[in-house]
């Protein structure tokens, strides 16, 4: 829970320093870390399923990899929220400065 807290601090910190909308970049940033975490989760549940229905894995199978499989997930979550500071921390395209060429000179 308390990793989830960081994430969502340092989304709306970057958002804030960039000009973003800093509350919707932190719910959006907890939100990509839990999601991250659920879908390992379901994924890992789904296959321990299919191997304990398929090639008879004893059913404890899932409790004795409960800790590899929180630790597969918090890294997973630590790596696809990584990108997403980054693009925060970008200013936005609108506040870019393009330099456009001058416009023609005017004769007579």
């Amino acid at each position: 829970m308390i990793l989830v807290i960081i994430m969502a601090y340092l989304g709306y910190q970057k958002a804030k320093e960039s000009g973003r909308n800093a509350v919707l970049w932190a719910v959006a940033m907890t939100a990509i870390f839990i999601g991250t975490q659920i879908l390992i989760g379901v994924g890992c549940g789904v296959l321990i399923g299919i191997g304990i229905a398929l090639w008879e894995w004893p059913e404890t199978t899932f409790d004795n990899y409960i800790w590899p499989i929180n630790i597969l997930a918090t890294i997973a979550s630590f790596l696809v929220c990584w990108p997403v500071l980054r693009y925060i921390g970008r200013p936005p395209v609108s506040q870019m400065h393009v330099n456009e060429p001058p416009p023609p000179p005017q004769f007579g």
